[in-house]
């Protein structure tokens, strides 16, 4: 049986040490966050999308004003805003078809660019404004 174990192990590239490692009771971290320090206020949301802006932290505006749409489907109705949600929950969620399509292409523009560590021009970044609407005529920007 070890001989097996230890004959998978190798062939996974899996160093032996590593499991001793990994099975250690670890200290976790001392941080503790709960709910509330994972929500920020739509004032506190504004207040970054602007101070990204400002200093060309384009990649970090996208996942603000993203964050700014999600929150107004909530408000909307459309979805319910959880922590453990990932976007496809949300699609999931929205019974709008017109809604679901507009969701889609947001959500696929938000990835692409956070997810992907996509660095984006001053250019790029006012169109993924227009793809989201012009958050300043609706106020909420």
């Amino acid at each position: 049986g070890v001989l097996v174990m230890l004959l998978l192990l190798r062939i996974l590239n899996v160093p032996v040490t590593g499991l001793f490692i990994m099975s250690r009771h670890n200290e976790g971290s001392r941080l503790q966050f709960n709910d509330e320090e994972q929500v920020y206020s739509n004032s506190k949301l504004h207040e970054m999308l602007h101070m990204f802006r400002t200093n060309g932290a384009y990649r970090e505006a996208v996942r603000v004003i993203f964050l700014i749409y999600l929150r107004d489907l909530h408000e909307r109705g459309a979805i319910i805003i959880k922590h453990f949600k990932t976007n496809s929950d949300y699609y999931r969620e929205i019974d709008s078809q017109e809604e679901r399509r507009l969701f889609r292409k947001r959500m696929r523009l938000f990835n692409v660019i956070w997810y992907g560590h996509a660095d984006i021009s001053p250019i790029q970044f006012n169109e993924v404004e227009k793809a989201f609407g012009n958050l300043k005529e609706r106020g909420m920007a």
